[in-house]
């Protein structure tokens, strides 16, 4: 997880309410608990291990924040809306890893705007960056590319130095998803 998204998580944390209702009594802060969605039909077909959960316990936890639980999924954009349903039912904040590439299967930018109602648009900054990488004007990058350069309307997206794939963050439903790359060096 990059630093823009660890700063994001910390900050969400310390935002949590310290007070409940109109008592002055001190309570302890709430634990944010958050939920780990991880896609890839590489994963689940065996072919590569699944590092994401144990990177994000291990990054998250000395921060306060409990792992409620995770889960891996196909890159099926129904499968994905699924767990998303059930991640919602067990934790505010859901942290989903991959599909956020130019490949035809990266499927969970389009599944988290269907499962939040959260429009995607593209970013012009976004976009000027993926020009600058390809070192071509932005009118003439390809649909793939061009895709990525969307992000939730109303939400935010984290930068990537290690890929093309931005993170996103999508804030609906009292519910924060914060969708991040899925190769290692990227997430």
């Amino acid at each position: 997880m990059g630093k823009t998204a660890v700063l994001f998580v910390v900050s969400l944390t310390l935002a949590m309410p310290v007070f409940a209702g109109t008592s002055e009594t001190a309570r302890p802060p709430q634990v944010t608990r958050y939920m780990v969605v991880v896609t890839g039909g590489e994963l689940l077909a065996g072919a590569y291990a699944d590092g994401h959960t144990h990177f994000l316990t291990r990054t998250l936890r000395p921060l306060g924040l409990e792992c409620a639980g995770s889960m891996s999924v196909d890159d099926k954009q129904s499968d994905l809306v699924a767990a998303l349903g059930f991640a919602a039912g067990r934790a505010d904040l859901i942290l989903v890893t991959g599909g956020l590439g130019p490949t035809t299967n990266d499927i969970t930018r389009e599944a988290l705007s269907e499962f939040t109602g959260v429009e995607l648009k593209e970013h012009p900054d976004v976009l000027q960056a993926m020009a600058r990488r390809f070192g071509t004007a932005p009118e003439k990058l390809g649909a793939n590319l061009r895709r990525q350069t969307k992000v939730p309307v109303g939400g935010t997206y984290l930068k990537n130095a290690n890929g093309t794939a931005v993170g996103l963050v999508f804030e609906a439903k009292g519910h924060v998803i914060v969708a991040l790359p899925g190769p290692p060096r990227e997430l």
